[in-house]
């Protein structure tokens, strides 16, 4: 697994524990996905922090290749979830997470 998109993923994690009070029991990064074990612990439902982190980590992520002209690690992305992408605005996990 690449450093970059590992850092994001985990920036993203760590901001999640401090500012959505997610306890993180486990965690594995995988080549093309990763596994969670994670208790919410106040008003906002797994599905909620699920969705948020998905949505904010896919779009960092992609971001990142973008800034990479990385073209291998972008070619099996859709072209139309490439421009959502682009017309995002996101500039760190910190201010992409903090949205509800």
């Amino acid at each position: 697994v690449a450093e970059e998109p590992s850092l994001i993923i985990t920036d993203s994690l760590n901001y999640c524990h401090r500012e959505k009070n997610l306890r993180i029991n486990a965690f594995v990064i995988m080549p093309n996905h990763i596994h969670l074990i994670l208790q919410c612990l106040n008003e906002y439902s797994p599905g909620d922090i699920v969705r948020e982190f998905k949505k904010t980590t896919a779009n960092l992520i992609v971001r990142q290749y973008e800034a990479e002209d990385n073209a291998e690690a972008l070619a099996f992305l859709p072209q139309p979830f490439r421009a959502a992408v682009v017309t995002t605005t996101v500039t760190s996990t910190a201010s992409a997470l903090t949205a509800k």
